[in-house]
């Protein structure tokens, strides 16, 4: 039994709304060396590209979200996925047991509605799918086993940039909380999307794994790669999600959770301030948002750093 982990975010550059990080965990009981999730289960998932079917997609959420489709069509191929663990009824059904964040103070989410009816669009929903997933799971000894998200509040981010004087201190802090506390029985192939340029994780990893000896294995532009302990590797790979199937899905799972909550951020917003135009947060339309709002947040008093990332 081998275990196949992937880590990817959603909302690093953006100055408004939450910076999103997930991990997915799948358990391989057949084959030898990193499984390729979308062959093996091919008969229910498919990349985006190809051949054009009913078929989950799971691929980089920027080939699959749109903002024309909205958070419909994330929903439709996560669906599946999500039901195989639990048959959650209202959004606190995902959210309670599989997202992690720090302690929220009054100003920092107040839009914040977790009681909403799940799925957010039942008609979207193949209903049989998680079904045929499961079936085809099963029989290509492909399985997921979990998967967890942590979301950085703009307070948090903020902190932890002030901390570290760093803004990769968010992923990397999101990392170590995904980390926490966690063991699996049997070797372990880890793979998490890269951002920026940065290429040497061995400091890191040593801090996270002090009890292991980290070994070094590759630093390139592309690709860093580690040998933690006896079973366990842990490669850092730039657009990781076309690589790794559990990247992929957690790279989906990011990006539907940051928009979800965009989403209820510009509800709040724009009801307190009619004309107020919707935003994704991203910079030059985030400014435009910041500029519009100045005069309300005030009056409420509530602190800019509560919504303004600073980088």
């Amino acid at each position: 039994m081998r275990f196949e982990v992937g880590i990817d975010e959603a909302g690093y550059g953006p100055n408004l709304g939450p910076f999103v990080m997930s991990m997915v965990v799948f358990e391989a009981t057949a084959g030898d060396g990193p499984a390729d999730g979308w062959q093996r289960l091919a008969p229910i998932v498919r990349r985006s590209h190809g051949l054009k079917d009913d078929r989950v997609i799971v691929d980089d959420s920027k080939k699959v979200y749109s903002a024309r489709q909205g958070l419909a069509v994330l929903e439709r191929h996560l669906c599946p996925f999500f039901r195989l663990l639990a048959q959650p009824a209202t959004v606190a059904d995902l959210w309670n047991p599989c997202v992690l964040h720090e302690p929220l103070l009054e100003h920092d989410a107040p839009w914040l509605n977790l009681d909403q009816p799940w799925p957010l669009y039942p008609e979207q929903e193949p209903s049989p799918s998680w079904q045929r997933l499961e079936q085809v799971s099963n029989q290509a000894g492909y399985r997921l086993l979990s998967w967890k998200s942590v979301v950085l509040f703009p307070r948090h981010c903020n902190d932890l940039i002030r901390k570290w004087d760093s803004k990769a201190s968010l992923p990397l802090a999101a990392i170590e909380r995904l980390l926490d506390d966690h063991h699996w029985p049997g070797p372990v192939e880890m793979t998490i999307d890269r951002l920026g340029g940065r290429q040497h994780y061995h400091a890191f990893l040593q801090h996270l794994f002090p009890n292991a000896f980290v070994t070094r294995q590759q630093e390139t532009a592309r690709i860093s790669r580690y040998r933690i302990g006896p079973e366990m590797s842990v490669q850092f790979v730039v657009e990781a999600d076309q690589l790794s199937f559990p990247v992929a899905l957690a790279s989906m799972i990011s990006k539907y959770l940051r928009e979800f909550l965009m989403r209820q951020f510009n509800d709040y917003w724009c009801g307190l301030l009619p004309g107020l135009e919707p935003t994704a947060g991203y910079p030059v339309d985030a400014e435009r948002w910041r500029q519009a709002t100045a005069a309300l947040r005030d009056k409420r008093h509530i602190p800019e750093p509560s919504v303004w990332r600073m980088r």
